[in-house]
């Protein structure tokens, strides 16, 4: 596995270099204090069972390269640690030293989000993608992220970093968007250009992926341990992580489940091949099959809307109780459903988030969708599995750019930004 935050790479059998060493403390220090808020030095070394001095030393040098702040300071309204009196003194990230931008470009819609160190967000725009050929429309994106930054009155020195995330196949290591059928995009450096154009180290990453390191961060799968989710919009997807971190596969492709086969299926993907899930459990095949059949004049209410029909058309019909409407979304989760249990025996998670678009359908998509994992997962992957739904929606995507923006500028042990214990919000069935 390899981390979704800037970790380091270490032989268990070689003894570890003293610089090593250092760095790894410094690490186990910065995300104490992330992770935990004010805190004092005496504090940090008896959670981290070092020694004072060497704690000492490693927050001296956080705090003159201006990432920790040390004083009777609050932490975004909160009370001073330490009870009435006399303030302690206590350290907390400066979220004023540096500033990362996360970057959604979708299908639909391109976000871009300015945040500063402690991820709180300073500014965002939004656009429809513009969609030009890819180094057009990326120079256009940096563009607008160029502005935001301009607009919120941020010197462009501050500056760190910038993460983008898209609907496709993305080669972490180079910053290459192999194949996004549904941009139209292939092998496009997108790490090239958008650092071209920002003039800060930028990283590219799937748009899945990124959407599981929000949720586990900040949404409906905080504080498990091992999480799988499965995203259904215009594609599918699939990212899994195991204590924070990201699996991504050799080259960072990992997840490509909207591109497995299912016996059976025969219509053609857009990545050019046969039987895919993405062409039976996604919004843009429930959409294609409610307009086939309008057309072959199958009773449904959305037979006045002829090619116009939208997957949001077939959600309203559904809830107005149109049998087709009803029967095309079941059918989608149930498709879907099966392919989430081939990633349940294969990862065991205890959480398995399904995420996206055709998860605003609600029990259409889900009753068949749980009904489905319910019948193929094996009994003991299921046993302790909760399902949940995003709770982030749409935000997810930005956000968790923002968070691996993050996470390469402030290296850590662990996550970059991890979530507490384990929330209801979302969750489904036991």
């Amino acid at each position: 596995m390899t981390p979704y935050h800037a970790g380091m790479d270490m032989d268990p059998n070689e003894p570890a270099a003293p610089g090593t060493i250092r760095s790894l403390n410094r690490s186990l220090v910065l995300d104490a204090i992330r992770r935990g808020g004010p805190t004092s030095r005496a504090g940090l070394a008896r959670a981290l069972g070092m020694a004072k001095p060497t704690v000492s030393d490693i927050v001296a040098g956080l705090v003159a390269e201006g990432v920790v702040r040390e004083g009777p300071i609050t932490r975004r309204g909160g009370p001073r640690p330490g009870g009435p009196g006399r303030p302690p003194v206590v350290l907390d990230i400066d979220e004023r030293h540096a500033y990362v931008l996360g970057i959604h470009l979708g299908v639909h819609d391109t976000t871009v989000a300015l945040a500063d160190a402690a991820g709180g967000e300073v500014s965002r725009r939004r656009i429809p993608t513009p969609h030009l050929p890819a180094e057009e429309a990326l120079r256009e994106v940096g563009a607008l992220a160029r502005e935001v930054v301009v607009r919120a009155g941020i010197p462009r020195r501050r500056l760190a970093a910038a993460s983008v995330c898209l609907p496709g196949q993305v080669d972490i290591d180079t910053g290459t968007c192999v194949h996004a059928p549904n941009l139209g995009w292939r092998d496009v450096p997108v790490v090239g250009l958008l650092g071209a154009a920002l003039g800060v180290p930028v990283h590219a990453h799937n748009t899945v992926q990124a959407t599981a390191v929000a949720e586990h961060a900040e949404g409906s799968a905080r504080g498990a341990r091992t999480v799988a989710l499965v995203y259904a919009g215009t594609g599918v997807g699939a990212a899994i992580l195991h204590d924070g971190i990201l699996f991504r596969g050799a080259a960072g492709l990992a997840g490509e489940l909207g591109h497995a086969v299912i016996p059976g299926l025969d219509a053609r993907c857009s990545c050019g091949r046969h039987g895919c899930v993405e062409t039976a459990a996604s919004a843009s095949s429930v959409a294609r099959a409610a307009r086939d059949a309008v057309r072959t004049g199958s009773p449904t209410r959305m037979a006045a809307l002829g090619d116009g029909v939208t997957s949001l058309d077939v959600y309203a019909a559904a809830e107005a109780g149109d049998t087709l409407g009803q029967a095309l979304l079941g059918e989608a989760g149930r498709t879907l459903g099966i392919a989430a249990s081939w990633l349940v025996n294969i990862v065991n998670p205890d959480v398995l988030v399904l995420a996206g678009g055709l998860v605003g359908a609600g029990p259409h998509v889900i009753d068949p969708f749980r009904a489905a994992l319910d019948g193929h997962a094996a009994a003991g992957a299921l046993a302790r599995l909760q399902l949940r739904t995003w709770s982030l929606g749409q935000d997810a995507k930005v956000r968790g750019a923002v968070l691996l923006a993050l996470a390469r500028t402030q290296p850590s042990v662990r996550v970059a930004v991890t979530g507490g214990q384990s929330s209801p919000t979302g969750r489904i069935g036991p």
